[in-house]
């Protein structure tokens, strides 16, 4: 498919990088894929992901990290910039994709210290962190490219068996 790229923030480490099917109208509900940045990084070098995806019939959503603190804050931007994305559809190019997403089909990827932050987002979901417009059983799939270890497996991923 053709692809549309809207950049827009909701506040700070609100800045989103959407990209989308041209033609969202006529595919229905697809999911959503949020990619997380790592540290040092900018949520706008992730095109080749957003492009190619979205070319592929999904919706893609790249946000601003907050990174330097650590893994923790990396996973609460996360949280928050996946609930702020679903939460605020129609303010999206003129509520281009109301009705069009599939939020029960989300995957998390993250990059480098991102990608820690995405399975620590999972972990705090798990363990009851709230959002509004999604759960831990919406999350279908964590793909963490070259991420670091801040934290011991375990406290990254109480969904792991201990090691």
């Amino acid at each position: 498919y053709t692809v549309v790229e809207t950049l827009y923030s909701f506040g700070s480490f609100r800045g989103q990088d959407t990209y989308y099917p041209a033609n969202i109208a006529s595919l229905g509900q697809v999911p959503l894929v949020v990619v997380s940045h790592g540290n040092g990084h900018n949520y706008q070098w992730y095109d080749h992901i957003g492009e190619h995806l979205a070319s592929y019939g999904y919706v893609v959503m790249s946000h601003q990290n907050n990174t330097v603190p650590g893994i923790e804050t990396a996973s609460t931007t996360t949280l928050e910039n996946t609930d702020d994305f679903l939460g605020n559809l129609a303010s999206i190019d003129n509520g281009v994709l109301v009705g069009h997403i599939d939020s029960s089909r989300i995957t998390w990827i993250g990059h480098s210290r991102g990608g820690e932050g995405v399975v620590r987002a999972y972990t705090r979901l798990l363990g009851g962190y709230s959002v509004q417009n999604y759960s831990a059983s919406d999350i279908k799939l964590i793909s963490s490219i070259a991420p670091v270890t801040f934290l011991t497996p375990a406290s990254s991923c109480s969904c792991l068996p201990p090691f």
